[in-house]
């Protein structure tokens, strides 16, 4: 009876440990995939954020070519050393790119994530790059008329952000012997095990934490650009294609009440004023003729008064067909 007692010991030891071993290489590779997935999501918005940023910063300049390669130059400044940006055209011809001669580079249309952009409005993805003999991450972003794409190379930096860390797998690795050894003198205590999940309860939960952070800095940057907007001292107002006032701030509205003779802190129906005809004329001509592939309008201006506190008009036109009317100190 004992050798039968020792036996059926070691076979659920056995089967203990089989079940334990199938258990933790589930979790590592669920684990995996789900880190895989949260870093490449990250990327994704790293890269999508610099894309935003280039567009946003050029989008006056939309069919201008000369102006846009001169005010996106200016950007490299602000991006990292490492980052690589194109800008191409609706046909798929390179207009700029900060680290070679956009003139001797051959067309872009066929790139996969160029067209993957020309369909979802973004594409990605990872190969070698003739240009520069490297391997890069390639993230294009569609803002019509053009195509904005970032890329980073494909090296320690880039591969930490798209493989899985493995410092979780080597944890569990060591917790399966540590438990193994264990059982081997007290069978039927799970108190590792419970440890081993509320460590990855909390990688979980830390991985939640940095993707609200994220969050939070994205739309601590969109106050930013509010708040930087609403202390110009240029007076901006921004209309969408129906006419309708989406965004104002104060100087606009200070300096309307300079041009109407008035106190008011509403913004009246400016674009029915008799002041205002002549604008009125040009947006509506505009509109008229709206396309959404076309070389940029001319940005109107016109001074009113002249005198020492004359103003300025001056309308810009963006490509969905919104437009902004700024009134300028002259």
């Amino acid at each position: 009876m004992k050798k039968l007692r020792l036996s059926y010991g070691k076979r659920l030891f056995l089967y203990m440990i089989v079940l334990f071993l199938c258990f933790s290489v589930f979790i590592i590779w669920q684990q995996n995939i789900r880190e895989k997935e949260i870093r490449k999501e990250a990327l994704y918005k790293r890269l999508n954020a610099y894309a935003l940023m280039i567009d946003n910063y050029a989008s006056w300049q939309k069919g201008n070519d000369d102006s846009l390669r001169l005010r996106v130059s200016s950007l490299k400044t602000c991006m990292p050393d490492e980052l690589r940006y194109t800008i191409i055209d609706s046909t798929g011809t390179v207009i700029f790119d900060n680290r070679s001669d956009f003139r001797s580079m051959e067309n872009h249309g066929n790139r996969p994530e160029i067209a993957s952009a020309l369909i979802k409005g973004s594409g990605i993805s990872v190969r070698h790059s003739a240009t520069l003999n490297k391997d890069y991450v390639y993230y294009a972003l569609y803002d019509k008329p053009i195509f904005i794409r970032i890329s980073l190379p494909y090296d320690i930096a880039a591969t930490a952000i798209l493989s899985s860390d493995r410092i979780f797998m080597y944890i569990v690795i060591l917790l399966f012997f540590a438990i193994m050894f264990l059982l081997m003198y007290i069978s039927g205590r799970f108190g590792e095990s419970f440890r081993k999940l509320q460590k990855e309860a909390n990688i979980r939960a830390a991985l939640q934490m940095e993707n609200e952070h994220l969050k939070l800095q994205r739309k601590n940057m969109r106050a930013s650009i509010k708040r930087h907007l609403d202390v110009s001292g240029d007076g901006i107002c921004v209309f969408d294609p129906s006419k309708r006032i989406v965004y104002n701030n104060a100087s606009f509205i200070r300096y309307l009440n300079v041009l109407l003779g008035t106190g008011t802190l509403e913004i009246p129906d400016i674009l029915k004023d008799p002041l205002f005809e002549e604008e009125l004329s040009y947006i509506d001509n505009v509109l008229k003729s709206f396309q959404i592939i076309q070389t940029a309008y001319p940005i109107y201006e016109r001074n009113i008064g002249d005198d020492e506190d004359s103003l300025a008009v001056r309308i810009i036109f963006f490509c969905d067909k919104s437009f902004e009317i700024q009134l300028l100190k002259r």
